[in-house]
């Protein structure tokens, strides 16, 4: 019985088929960074976050409390301070 090597009879055509990367990632860059950068918060500003939302009677409360917060967090997390401020003692905001 004679074997058949299936290599032998592939025609050559002198170029190897690579697929293009159509891989997108679901979330872009700033995205990424940003969920990254939420695990790297002190945990004195994790608690903060909380006490704020804690405080929120209303809805209203709560979507007003999350614009400031982002504002002020993005920007304490961006200029190094979220690192050196006492969150404990931080004034909650209006």
């Amino acid at each position: 019985m004679q074997v058949y090597n299936h290599s032998q009879g592939r025609p050559s055509y002198g170029q190897s088929f690579q697929a293009p990367n159509t891989y997108q990632p679901s979330q872009n860059n700033s995205q990424q960074q940003q969920l990254q950068s939420q695990y790297d918060w002190p945990q004195a500003m994790k608690e903060y976050v909380q006490r704020c939302f804690t405080a929120c009677e209303t809805e209203e409360d709560k979507d007003r409390t999350e614009k400031v917060l982002k504002e002020v967090l993005q920007e304490r997390l961006k200029d190094g301070s979220a690192y050196t401020i006492d969150w404990t003692h931080e004034p909650l905001p209006e």
